[in-house]
C-alpha cells in the first residue's frame, strides 16, 4: 500500500494465484461489515469525502475501469468467467457502473441504500455467487480502481473504497445467506 505518489501495490499474487495481504473480507465478521436500516456505512466524513472524489476523477473513464475490472476478476479467478458465458459484456458493466454509483450517492442514506444492496445479494446468491468470491472481486475492484486513478489511488483512498466494498459485500451475502420471507 503506498501514500499518494509512491509505488503501485500488487493485490493479487500470481505465483499463488492468491490475494495478496490486501484482502478486503478475509478475517472480517459478516455481522460488522454489513449496514442495516439504521446503522449506514461505516466511513467518516473523510472516507466519504475521498470516495466520492475518487469516484467523480474514475467515472468519466468508468468503461475502462469497468473493462478492467471484469478482465482482472476473470484473470484473478477463471472460473468467475463460466457465470458471464452468453452475457452481454457491455450491458454488464453498465450494470456495475450504475451499482458502484448508487453507493456513492446513497452511502450516507441506509433507508435507499439498503434494499439495493440487499436485492442484488439475493439475485448473485441465485446464480451461484459464494461468499468467498466476494473477496476476489474486492481485490478486482481495488486493482481496477488503482490502474484508473494511478497516483491518485493512495492509501487513504484504497481504506475508503476497502471499507465500503466490505460493507456492501457483508450486507449482499447476508441478504443471500437469509430465507426469503413470503406472506401467507
Amino acid at each position: 500500500i503506498r501514500s499518494c505518489g509512491s509505488n503501485k501495490p500488487l493485490f493479487w499474487d500470481p505465483t499463488k494465484n492468491a490475494p495478496r495481504e490486501h484482502s478486503v473480507l478475509r478475517g472480517k465478521d459478516i455481522e460488522t461489515t454489513q449496514t442495516t436500516k439504521d446503522k449506514p456505512m461505516p466511513l467518516n466524513k473523510d472516507m466519504i469525502i475521498t470516495l466520492r472524489h475518487s469516484w467523480n476523477k474514475a467515472e468519466p473513464t468508468a468503461s475502462t475501469l469497468l473493462h478492467r475490472f471484469y478482465e482482472t476478476l476473470f484473470e484473478m479467478e477463471p472460473s468467475v468467467a463460466k457465470m458471464f458465458s452468453g452475457i452481454d459484456m457491455v450491458a454488464q458493466q453498465n450494470k456495475l457502473g450504475a451499482a458502484l454509483g448508487l453507493v456513492i450517492r446513497e452511502v450516507e442514506n441506509p433507508g435507499k441504500l439498503l434494499p439495493a444492496l440487499q436485492a442484488l445479494g439475493r439475485r448473485h446468491g441465485e446464480i451461484g455467487v459464494t461468499p468467498d468470491q466476494y473477496d476476489i472481486v474486492g481485490a478486482a475492484l481495488l486493482s481496477a480502481l488503482d490502474d484508473t486513478l494511478g497516483d491518485d489511488f493512495c492509501t487513504q483512498t484504497r481504506e475508503a473504497w476497502s471499507t465500503a466494498y466490505a460493507t456492501v459485500a457483508g450486507t449482499m451475502i447476508a441478504a443471500a445467506e437469509q430465507p426469503i420471507l413470503q406472506s401467507a
